[in-house]
């Protein structure tokens, strides 16, 4: 009698029962694959994908700062939005990258953050990158450098206009008004015919 009471289900028994015939029994689901790339225009999915696949292959074959710079560029796009994936990629290769191409994987890294509007990332990289391009060995050239420095001084700017309580985020237009104010920025026409 004993023996009887011992062998009498209990509740947590039943539930398990239930469960374990509930997973056996129950239908099938059909498992779809899609692309993360949700911003990318309909029609332009499959080129984005394959530009971005190029770019992984030329990245594995040589990772150097060349080519990271190009696959960073195409995973900070708008359309694609893989920041974080981006910064890790350069941010590897920049730790791991021989001196002749460093600067461009730091400068992915600075270009990425700034997109971002992380400007104080962006200038602490962008100045990295220039340090690293002054290196002897680095295989930078003149225009590269000088977009570079450019590309700098605007985040100076920048920061100097977020001393001066601008917000990028919160007002993107009084932001650039003041940097306006701070770093007022050229611009040059051309007449027709070359003139």
């Amino acid at each position: 009698m004993e023996r009887m009471k011992r062998l009498r289900p209990g509740l947590v028994d039943i539930c398990a029962a239930v469960l374990v015939l509930f997973v056996l029994f129950m239908p099938e689901r059909d498992v779809y694959v899609s692309t993360d790339y949700r911003f990318v225009e309909a029609g332009q999915t499959d080129a984005v994908i394959a530009d971005i696949a190029r770019a992984q292959a030329q990245f594995v074959a040589h990772p150097d700062g060349r080519s990271v710079d190009a696959l960073a560029q195409l995973l900070a796009t708008p359309a694609v939005r893989q920041h974080d994936q981006a910064l890790r990629l350069a941010g590897d290769t920049a730790d791991k990258t021989a001196t002749d191409s460093r600067w461009r994987a730091l400068s992915a890294i600075a270009v990425v953050h700034g997109d971002r509007i992380e400007i104080q990332e962006a200038l602490a990289f962008g100045e990295k990158a220039l340090a690293a391009c002054d290196e002897p060995g680095a295989d930078c050239p003149d225009y590269e450098r000088l977009r570079l420095d450019l590309y700098v001084e605007q985040l100076r700017a920048g920061m100097r206009a977020i001393a001066r309580g601008a917000d990028p985020r919160a007002d993107p237009d009084g932001f650039r008004r003041e940097m306006g104010r701070i770093h007022p920025t050229a611009t040059f026409r051309v007449r027709p015919g070359g003139q």
